[in-house]
């Protein structure tokens, strides 16, 4: 996560340079609706890669502005 001192002092600015993709701002959208696993963000989200979706969700997760949540449902019991 970035610290204060880190993010610029315009509101606007630090908006867009924690969001700064559309592919961020789309996830934030659909994630607003409702919690969403990974493929289903994959499929609502035609053109992103499987990676670039990867991607772009640590680095929110690092920022902050989501949460990741481990269902455990492929280990053995």
């Amino acid at each position: 996560m970035k610290k204060k001192h880190e993010l610029p002092e315009c509101p606007d600015a630090t908006t867009f340079s924690l969001i700064g993709s559309k592919w961020k701002l789309f996830n934030i959208r659909n994630r607003l609706v409702k919690p969403y696993r990974f493929n289903e963000l994959l499929n609502s989200l035609e053109g992103i890669s499987h990676k670039f979706l990867a991607d772009s969700l640590k680095s929110m997760e690092k920022d902050g502005i989501i949460e990741h949540i481990d269902f455990k449902e492929n280990q053995k019991v």
